[in-house]
């Protein structure tokens, strides 16, 4: 049994704008305490140190279009 399985029934049986402020909430904690980063480093590598080669151009680090 896995920790979805388990919160699944009390996500679905609460509204969805309470949810999405829930979710973004936590979002804003783990990323001020900097756990989120450290989380993603080992997928994302460090931004800092990871230069990026793109159409002859040297980017100090990775660039993200939104």
């Amino acid at each position: 049994m896995d920790l979805f399985s388990v919160l699944r029934p009390v996500l679905h049986r609460l509204p969805p704008e309470a949810m999405h402020a829930t979710g973004l909430g936590a979002l804003r904690m783990l990323g001020a305490s900097g756990l989120l980063r450290r989380a993603a480093r080992p997928w994302l590598g460090d931004p800092v140190s990871d230069p990026v080669r793109l159409w002859d151009l040297e980017f100090p680090n990775r660039v993200g279009l939104a």
